[in-house]
């Protein structure tokens, strides 16, 4: 990440639209509420937040500066239903805006400067909005192909992008993207998403070495995230296979933090993990509310993701001193990890991750080296404060016609 933009100190605060699909507790929302807060901290925006759905994030929007929900959801399905059904559950841009003109109507008469799109979950929000109020659009893009057809669709991807003025990606695997999709690369920020760093000293484990039954001084290698196949976790499943068959009784544990607590995928994942011959060495935490003592417990950070933008809890464990194996070609994450913040292997080469892994469990030094590179990358480039900073430039370049070819140019 570039340096960011210094914020407009001492002057009138911008007034800015932020346009969020949710208020769930993912990615793109926990970005989304972070930048908010920053902006807000340092006087360079007054906020008014316009959210599709609420979730139970909400109170902290509200908290940030008026915030309308144009509809909120039915109870959401559980589990692997939740899986399967979510597509269309947590998607229906087209359905709920068409469907909901007068709710739009309440932003009608706001004054704003500018608006600012998060997620392509927003976009045709961002162009019916856009017709609202007249103000300058920035969409920030969290997603990759997979993601983009999910949450947006081709076709409303299509005739909503020609209303957004200018994007910020959140890698440069969706600069790529946007720029095969026909956005002119002149419309196009790369804006690397960034956490709230954790503190110098994170303390303790609160206990969960001895919860999962880890021995005291065995390694441990991390994963987290939701139990889908974007995710991966069966492949998470064959990397540890891989580990123990040549590591033998001084393998590591696998510990993967977060994901739906369905018992149907549960019952498939221990399927594997018994077959695999992994019973009492792979570890599934559920979904936690704090996950970073977790976290603490990590001396490799393994991502098998087949598609992850730009990953926060690679950060997170970055920020942790903790090196990185992940796959080439499954987002964003190897333009983090590079060649000195841990380990890039080619996409979905279960064996190469293993020997990656084998290598840094059995090269404390090199690990360290590995981990205190990543540790410094996070804390100098990803600091959410930085993130909250460049788009405030961005905006301002988006006001003052700095920046603005218009809508219309470049495609979509």
């Amino acid at each position: 990440m570039t340096d960011a933009p210094a914020p407009r100190r001492g002057s009138t605060p911008r007034s800015v639209l932020f346009l969020g699909h949710d208020a769930y507790r993912a990615g793109a929302q926990m970005v989304l509420l972070s930048v908010v807060r920053h902006l807000r901290a340092l006087g360079a925006v007054e906020p008014v937040i316009c959210l599709r759905e609420g979730g139970e994030l909400l109170a902290e929007y509200q908290r940030l500066g008026r915030t309308v929900v144009l509809a909120e959801p039915e109870a959401p399905p559980d589990g692997l239903r939740r899986r399967w059904l979510g597509t269309r559950f947590r998607r229906e841009p087209r359905g709920l805006v068409a469907g909901l003109p007068h709710r739009l109507d309440r932003l009608r008469g706001l004054r704003v400067d500018a608006v600012l799109a998060n997620s392509v979950a927003t976009l045709e929000l961002a162009a019916r909005v856009r017709e609202v109020m007249g103000a300058p659009v920035l969409s920030y893009v969290h997603e990759l192909e997979i993601g983009l057809r999910r949450w947006c669709g081709d076709e409303v991807f299509a005739q909503a992008a020609p209303s957004v003025d200018l994007f910020a990606a959140a890698s440069g695997a969706v600069v790529e993207l946007l720029a095969s999709r026909g956005v002119a690369r002149e419309r196009i920020r790369l804006v690397y998403e960034g956490i709230e760093l954790p503190p110098p000293d994170p303390g303790g484990d609160d206990g969960w070495r001895l919860r999962l039954g880890i021995p005291p001084h065995a390694l441990v290698v991390g994963a987290c995230g939701t139990l889908e196949w974007r995710k991966a976790p069966e492949i998470f499943l064959l990397v540890a296979a891989g580990v123990a068959r040549v590591l033998g009784p001084a393998a590591p544990h696998f510990v993967w933090v977060g994901g739906e607590e369905h018992a149907r995928v549960r019952e498939a994942l221990a399927h594997d993990v018994r077959r695999l011959g992994l019973e009492g060495r792979v570890h599934f935490t559920g979904v936690l509310a704090r996950p970073l003592p977790v976290f603490t417990l990590f001396d490799a950070f393994l991502l098998t993701s087949r598609e992850d933008p730009f990953p926060l809890v690679c950060l997170e464990a970055a920020a942790l001193g903790v090196p990185t194996v992940c796959f080439a070609g499954g987002g964003g994450m190897a333009e983090f990890v590079r060649d000195d913040a841990g380990v890039v292997v080619p996409y979905l080469d279960v064996v190469a991750a293993a020997d990656a892994l084998v290598g840094l469990l059995g090269d404390r030094a090199r690990r360290q080296k590995l981990g205190e590179t990543a540790r410094t990358r996070v804390r100098a480039a990803h600091d959410s404060r930085l993130v909250a900073g460049q788009l405030a430039g961005i905006l301002d370049e988006l006001v003052s016609g700095r920046a603005r070819p218009g809508p219309g140019t470049g495609g979509g």
